[in-house]
C-alpha cells in the first residue's frame, strides 16, 4: 500500500523538502525513494539526521534557501502480518 505525502517547500542546494518542521525528506537526484530525516537537538539547535547517518542538516541552513514548490512523495507503507 502506498501513501502520498505533499511537501510544500524545497531547498534545491541541500535537496531537502519539507511540509512542516516535523516532516522533512532528503530527495537526492539519483535515488527514487526519498529518505526521511528525523528531528533532533544538537548543541541547542534543531537539526535533522537520517537514520544510521552522521550528516546533520540544521533547520537554519534548510530555511535559508527555501523556495515554495509542491513535491508529492509516494512512500510504501509496510503492513505487518497477523
Amino acid at each position: 500500500m502506498q501513501i502520498e505525502i505533499k511537501l510544500k517547500f524545497y531547498n534545491p542546494i541541500l535537496q531537502v523538502a519539507l511540509s512542516h518542521w516535523r516532516e522533512v525528506y532528503f530527495i537526492p537526484n539519483d535515488v527514487n525513494e526519498p529518505i526521511q530525516l528525523t528531528p533532533e537537538f544538537y548543541r541547542g539547535d534543531l537539526v535533522y539526521r537520517a537514520k544510521g547517518k552522521s550528516k546533520r542538516y540544521s533547520y537554519r541552513q534548510i530555511k535559508k534557501d527555501l523556495i515554495p514548490q509542491i513535491i508529492i512523495v509516494k512512500k510504501e507503507l509496510q503492513l505487518l502480518p497477523f
